[in-house]
């Protein structure tokens, strides 16, 4: 599935409440079989480590004409709503296409994808917020363990 280790930083220039990225969604199909590819098309996505799913708005859906595969029952802070599932290829600002992604369809607000944890568990991910900047970085596969004491013990032992 995937060929070695892809990574990508975002900076923000200031500090971020979001992570915005872009990414790059077509309906799921093998690749393996180039083909059959369908277009990759480039949408607004917000990484949310508070959501346990990624979520497609209706737009995104249509525009890739995807065929809903059933429904399914998704907590929100407004309670619980039935909405279509649909299976997804996913590619991440490095390039790498996550194929076969269950995704629901809900209404996001400033992006069309929302990257949830389902996606964020697949990798490294790390947000530092250092001189006025947010920096948003993450790879693919998981290689590293990130231990703030660890380092914090190191540097001490240093003299740093």
């Amino acid at each position: 599935m995937i060929q070695g280790i892809h990574c990508f930083t975002t900076k923000y220039g200031t500090i971020s409440r979001r992570l915005p990225t872009k990414c790059f969604v077509s309906a799921a199909w093998s690749p393996e079989d180039d083909s059959s590819a369908p277009p990759l098309l480039e949408f607004d996505a917000l990484w949310d480590t508070g959501a346990t799913a990624s979520v497609i708005t209706a737009e995104v859906a249509e525009k890739l004409a995807l065929p809903p595969e059933g429904t399914t029952e998704v907590f929100h802070a407004q309670g619980s709503t039935h909405v279509p599932i649909y299976f997804v290829n996913l590619g991440l600002p490095n390039r790498v296409e996550i194929a076969g992604i269950r995704v629901t369809q809900g209404v996001l607000k400033g992006c069309d994808v929302l990257i949830a944890m389902d996606i964020i568990n697949m990798g490294d991910f790390a947000v530092t917020n250092r001189d006025g900047e947010t920096i948003f970085s993450f790879q693919m596969p998981s290689i590293n363990q990130i231990d703030f004491v660890e380092i914090l013990e190191e540097r001490k032992r240093k003299g740093i």
